[in-house]
C-alpha cells in the first residue's frame, strides 16, 4: 500500500507539471461499462472505453475531443472502478477533482439496482456530493451523466441468444435481481432503472451551467451485436462505439 501512495503521488506531481494552462482533462467517473470491460477480453480493457479510451476500434470522447480541438491537448483519465455503485463516485470524484477536469463522464447506477433494491435518496446524494465536488475543482467543469441502458433488452437477449448460456454464472454475478430471479422481482428492477433514470433528469436540472443528462437515449433498444461475447451484459466493441456516439450526439460538444 506503501509503495502504491508513493507511485500514486509521484504520477500526480508529474501530471500536474506537464499539464499547460490550455490543455483539457476528460476524466470518466462509474464502473465496468466504461471501464470498457468486455470489449476485447473478460476483464478491464480502459483503451476501448466509450470515454476516455484511446485505441482505434473505439471512436471515444477523448477522440472526439481531439478532433474537435486539434491544437489542444487532451488528457484522459479514467477512474472507474469495477463493480462500483454510485456510493463510489464521491471517492472517484475526489481524486479526479486533483486534476481539475474540463469535462467528466458519469455513468453508474446499473450496480445500485443489480444486488439490492435501490435507494434512491442515497444515490441522490452520492451524485449530488460527486457533482459538488467537481464543480469545486473546476466552476466550469461539464458533467455528462449517462442514462441506465434499456435493461430489459439486456435481459432478453442474454436469456436468449444461444452463445450466452455458457455464461449464466457470470451474468448471476453481474446482475442476480435480473438474471437470478422471478419474473415479478425482474419487473421490479425495470422499474427501479426508470426510476434512477428520472432522478438523473432532476439532477441535471438542478445543474443547468455544468451537468446534461441526455433523455433522448434512455429507450435506445439494445440488439445482440452490442452485449459482449464474454457475458453477454457488458457493451461489445460496437456497444462501446454506440454509446459514445449516442452520448456525444445529445452531449455538450455536439
Amino acid at each position: 500500500m506503501k509503495c502504491f501512495l508513493v507511485f500514486f503521488f509521484f504520477f500526480l506531481a508529474s501530471f500536474s507539471t506537464a499539464l499547460a494552462d490550455d490543455d483539457l482533462v476528460i476524466g470518466a467517473l462509474g464502473n465496468s461499462a466504461t471501464a470498457g470491460v468486455g470489449t476485447i477480453g473478460p476483464l478491464a480493457n480502459r483503451e476501448t472505453s466509450w470515454s476516455t479510451g484511446w485505441c482505434p476500434w473505439v471512436y471515444s470522447h477523448h477522440q472526439r475531443l481531439e478532433d474537435k480541438f486539434p491544437h489542444t491537448k487532451i488528457w484522459p483519465i479514467n477512474m472507474s472502478v469495477l463493480g462500483a455503485t454510485s456510493k463510489v463516485l464521491p471517492f472517484e470524484a475526489k481524486v479526479l477533482a486533483l486534476f481539475h477536469p474540463d469535462y467528466v463522464t458519469v455513468m453508474t447506477g446499473a450496480n445500485d439496482i443489480c444486488h439490492e433494491k435501490i435507494d434512491l435518496i442515497s444515490v441522490q446524494e452520492n451524485f449530488v456530493e460527486t457533482i459538488e465536488i467537481l464543480i469545486g475543482s473546476n466552476q466550469n467543469v461539464k458533467i455528462l451523466i449517462v442514462p441506465i441502458p434499456y435493461m430489459r433488452d439486456v435481459y432478453h437477449w442474454a436469456s436468449t441468444l444461444d452463445r450466452c448460456k455458457f455464461v449464466d454464472t457470470i451474468r448471476n454475478i453481474e446482475c442476480a435481481r435480473i438474471f437470478n430471479s422471478t419474473d415479478e422481482e425482474r419487473e421490479e428492477v425495470f422499474l427501479e432503472v426508470e426510476k434512477l433514470n428520472l432522478l438523473f433528469t432532476h439532477i441535471a436540472q438542478q445543474y443547468p451551467n455544468n451537468v446534461k443528462f441526455p433523455e433522448e437515449i434512455i429507450n435506445y433498444r439494445i440488439q445482440p451485436e452490442l452485449l459482449s461475447v464474454y457475458d453477454c451484459f457488458h457493451p461489445s466493441l460496437e456497444g462501446q462505439n454506440i454509446l459514445s456516439r449516442l452520448t456525444w450526439q445529445y452531449g455538450w460538444f455536439n
